[in-house]
């Protein structure tokens, strides 16, 4: 039977763990196209369009501007549609409106290609989170 004198303590001992930086998780973002880029496109390039014409306009290029305020890391986005018209409020000239468009007329998810062009004009952080 043990006593308290023959009773050996173990210590354990931490080995220093080293001190290594992780590079960080990469966002389930585009690199390419920033949130806040405004696209030129037409209408009857987004979803549920149909065959549909905005009169008057059917002679002319990419006359609809839509800005990005969410996209993945496949260059997929979600964009609005800008608009004159009176509705939700960015500044004050510009206006927008208030549905997400994912898919364009072939229900396939929107990129940037032929029928959604980048333009050099973006929206400032303040401006696509006061859209979100």
């Amino acid at each position: 039977m043990p006593t308290k004198s023959n009773i050996q303590f173990v210590r354990k001992v931490r080995t220093p763990k080293p001190n290594v930086r992780k590079p960080p998780k990469r966002k389930n973002v585009s690199q390419k196209i920033p949130n806040g880029t405004i696209l030129q496109t037409r209408d009857e390039y987004f979803e549920g369009a149909g065959n549909y014409s905005k009169p008057g306009y059917q002679n002319k290029g990419n006359y609809r501007k839509a800005v990005v305020i969410d996209s993945n890391r496949n260059d997929e986005l979600a964009v609005v549609k800008l608009t004159t018209q009176k509705g939700y409020k960015i500044d004050k000239k510009s206006n927008f409106r208030p549905f997400i468009e994912t898919k364009d007329n072939n229900l396939k998810p929107i990129v940037e290609s032929g029928k959604f062009i980048k333009s050099n004009k973006i929206l400032s952080n303040k401006q696509v989170n006061k859209i979100k």
